[in-house]
Order: C-alpha cells, then sequence, then structure tokens
C-alpha cells in the first residue's frame, strides 16, 4: 500500500552502533540507561536516580563465553576472594555470577557471594528493578515528554547531524616483484653442453616466472587504481551532494527562524519545520511517518510498531528464591502495553506538529500496523485508529496525568478496540 500523503519520512531509533577490534556491539536504549549487545555478551548500563550509582552488569551471556575451564576459575577465583564478582543473567534468564572476564562461576560458590557481598547485591537488585521500571515506561508512556503546544521549538540549537561521506582511502599497492637473482655458472656449465642447456632452461623459466608476476603485479596495480579513481568519483559526487544538502539546510533552518510567526503563509518552510521536528525525535523503533499539510490542518499517517515489537519479559524480585527472575508477561498485559505505547505515539507525535507549527489548528492523524488480513489471510496494512486532535482541548490535557486510551475519547475518533486492548481495523479519516 502506498502512503497517503505526499511526505514520507523515516523516524529514526535511538540505536548506537560501535565497531571495536573484538566486533560490532549495538547499544539500545534512552539516555541515562542503555542495554549493550556484543561478542562478549549482553549488558546493562545502569543509572540509578537519587544514588550517584551507576553499573555496567551483565545480563545476557554470550555462549561462547560459557566455555570455561576449571583452570581459569580455580586462578581467577576462590572462596575468600569475591571482590571482582559480576552479578548478572546466564543466557537461560537465570540470575548469576561471573568473574571479572565474564565467565560464569559454578552454583557451589553462589551462596559464598550472597554472604560476602549482601550489600552490592541489594544495590544491584534494586537497580535492575529500577531500571526495568524505566525500561516500562518508556514504552507504556511515551507522550509524557512531549513539549508544551503554546512553545515553539528551539531550532537554534538544532545541528545538520549528517555525517559527511568518507574519502576513500589511497590504496597500497604490494611490494613489486624483484627480479631474480643472477645465476652463478660453474667451469662444468661452460664446458659440457648438457649443463650449460640445463642452467640456459633454468635461467629462462625463472626470467618467464618474473616476468608473468611482474605482469599481474602491474594489471592489478591497474585494476586498484582504476577502482580508487570510481571511489573518489562517486566519492565527490556523494561529498558535493552533502555539502549542498547541509547548505540548504541551514539556509532553511535560518529562514525558520526568522519566519517562524508566519509559517501559516509558507507550506514549504511549515513542511521543512515539521520534517525537521519530527526526524530529531527518539523513537523506539525506525518509523514511517508520512504528513501532509493543507492550510491550518495537517494530515499524519504513522507506521506503528506490532505487538510482537514489545518486551515479552521483565525482571521481578522473588520473594520465595530471594533472586530476580526474568518473568514472561501475560498476552493481556502484552496487549495492555501494546494499547498503550501505540495511543501514547499519537499524543507524541501530535503535540511535536502542534509546537513545530503554531498556526496548525487541527491535526488528522491515523496509526496503521502490519497484519494478516482475515479476508485475503496475506500481511495487510490495517489502520488501527485515527483521531482529529484540535489545537485547544489538546492544550487543555495534562499529558503527565493523562492514560491515553482514554484520553482519545475527548477527540473525535475511530477505533475500534474491546477492553482487553484487541484492535479491529478502521476506516481512517480523509
Amino acid at each position: 500500500m502506498g502512503f497517503r500523503f505526499r511526505k514520507s519520512i523515516k523516524l529514526l531509533p535511538g540505536v548506537r552502533a560501535n565497531i571495536s577490534k573484538s566486533g560490532v556491539s549495538t547499544t539500545l536504549g534512552p539516555r541515562g540507561a542503555s542495554i549493550g549487545i556484543g561478542k562478549q555478551g549482553t549488558f546493562l548500563n545502569i543509572g540509578i536516580p537519587g544514588t550517584g550509582l551507576s553499573y555496567r552488569q551483565r545480563i545476557l551471556s554470550s555462549r561462547n563465553t560459557t566455555k570455561k575451564t576449571a583452570e581459569r576459575e580455580r586462578k581467577n577465583t576462590t572462596e575468600n576472594n569475591f571482590n571482582s564478582v559480576v552479578f548478572g543473567f546466564n543466557h537461560k534468564g537465570e540470575m548469576s555470577f561471573f568473574d571479572e572476564f565474564g565467565f560464569e562461576l559454578q552454583k557451589k560458590y553462589h551462596e559464598a557471594i550472597r554472604k560476602k557481598r549482601p550489600a552490592d547485591l541489594s544495590r544491584w537488585m534494586q537497580g535492575i528493578i529500577e531500571i526495568n521500571r524505566q525500561h516500562q515506561e518508556a514504552i507504556t508512556k511515551i507522550h509524557v515528554l512531549t513539549p508544551p503546544i503554546n512553545k515553539s521549538p528551539d531550532f537554534s540549537e538544532i545541528k545538520f547531524n549528517v555525517s559527511p561521506p568518507r574519502r576513500p582511502e589511497e590504496p597500497i599497492f604490494p611490494a613489486r616483484p624483484t627480479p631474480p637473482p643472477p645465476v652463478k655458472s660453474t667451469m662444468f656449465d661452460k664446458i659440457l653442453p648438457q649443463r650449460r642447456k640445463e642452467l640456459r632452461e633454468d635461467i629462462e623459466r625463472q626470467q618467464d616466472e618474473f616476468n608473468e608476476s611482474l605482469q599481474k603485479w602491474e594489471d592489478d596495480k591497474q585494476e586498484i587504481n582504476s577502482l580508487y579513481k570510481n571511489d573518489l568519483i562517486e566519492w565527490e559526487k556523494d561529498f558535493n551532494q552533502w555539502r549542498e544538502a547541509k547548505k540548504k539546510f541551514y539556509e532553511s533552518l535560518e529562514k525558520i527562524k526568522n519566519n517562524s510567526s508566519s509559517l501559516g503563509e509558507n507550506p514549504e518552510l511549515a513542511q521543512i519545520a515539521l520534517e525537521i521536528e519530527l526526524q530529531r525525535l527518539e523513537w523506539p523503533r525506525e518509523t514511517e511517518c508520512s504528513f501532509q499539510i493543507g492550510g491550518n490542518i495537517v494530515h499524519v499517517d504513522i507506521d506503528l510498531p506490532e505487538i510482537e515489537d514489545m518486551p515479552q519479559d521483565e525482571v521481578v524480585y522473588s520473594e520465595d528464591k530471594k533472586t530476580l527472575v526474568i518473568k514472561n508477561k501475560t498476552q493481556q498485559r502484552l496487549r495492555q502495553d501494546y494499547a498503550l505505547h501505540i495511543h501514547g505515539i499519537a499524543f507524541k507525535v501530535a503535540g511535536h506538529i502542534f509546537s513545530a507549527l503554531p498556526y496548525c489548528n487541527e491535526i488528522i492523524l491515523s496509526g496503521y500496523s502490519q497484519r494478516i488480513s482475515k479476508t485475503t489471510n496475506k500481511v495487510e496494512n490495517e489502520y488501527l485508529y485515527s483521531v482529529k486532535f484540535t489545537r485547544e482541548i489538546f492544550g487543555s490535557i495534562d499529558l503527565l496525568q493523562i492514560n491515553p486510551i482514554e484520553a482519545i475519547e475527548q477527540f473525535q475518533h475511530q477505533r475500534r478496540m474491546t477492553k482487553t486492548g484487541i484492535f479491529s481495523p478502521i476506516a481512517p479519516y480523509e
């Protein structure tokens, strides 16, 4: 299905990839708390609010790192030396303990560690529970950080955040083949015909091998040079496009700052302002968003996440086991989290649009999801809700206090959702 509206952009997630000698690792999550995934396993980078403490703790060990040897364990961990032990979860999702190298310790040490470091373990568990709560709220309360709609964005702090294309590195060629060394002939080589023949053939063979390797070296060098020149031409083209895009970006930004009060009179400038505002949103996943501005009304379509994208587990404290466990969410809980999340998305996007375009009085926002159609049995885009947000009503809402599922009912809307969070497709507003 094509986009209903003219302008389409991608809302990019907060995912950062880092490349090091040990491989590629990826960091996901909001500022202040993130999850790092790499060759050495999965680590939770935790900041506990109000304590000044921070952790970088393993939450899932790589299967490769669980293959420890008894010798390494005996060398690095004894019952009397647990100060370097790291708390975390193994690949089975069980709370466990690891040495400083990331290897899981045998269970015979666990009770001794608990007795040796009870305060550290308690703080760590509190930190995990707190960051789990923050993570859950970042999903179910995605709307709470929406800016006030009567406060225009501060475009003065916006930077062109597209990195320039990297210039191709000049090629490094292998050393030029060296000619064969002179062959020293003996007296017998000179006086015996057969020896002279063999010597001559040997010299010719070495010369032929050298000529062949030299030709191959020259051919390879020419091909590498040709590829480098082509890469350089492509880079120059990409760099010029990047430089032009950067120039136009700051020119547009300057126009927006100088004409923020009259964006309604310049639809092209209003579109750029809205595109800049939406693209700088931190988003849980890459999301397609298409919009069209018509007078003081903005039409928006958003590609919503699937319920399968929601975190399926949560970390809870088990009173019986006196430890943390990873617990599967119930289907009803998943549907509730999903409903809160996608309704929160509607309020977040609408709030940023009202903030970026002060003249906009109405937003017709529709959210769709990819689902298996009951009629065609194929994956199709199905709209889950369509809302007509008005600036007057939106401005009267306290986003910190609302339940976004219920707050939608203050606006004219289309939605078919059961009390347990099961959606049926609707026809969106045109």
